[in-house]
């Protein structure tokens, strides 16, 4: 089997690391990511 690990993150947490998942998202190559997160404060 393979491991995933699941974290649970508030709206003021997210919000707190933002913008380094953006910075790691793009240097991994993984848009998606990023624009997941941005995504929930669109429609926040």
């Amino acid at each position: 089997g393979r491991w995933v690990q699941v974290q649970e993150v508030s709206c003021e947490g997210l919000a707190a690391i933002r913008s380094t998942v953006a910075v790691v998202a793009e240097a991994e190559g993984l848009s998606a990511h990023r624009r997941a997160v941005d995504v929930r404060f669109e429609e926040a």
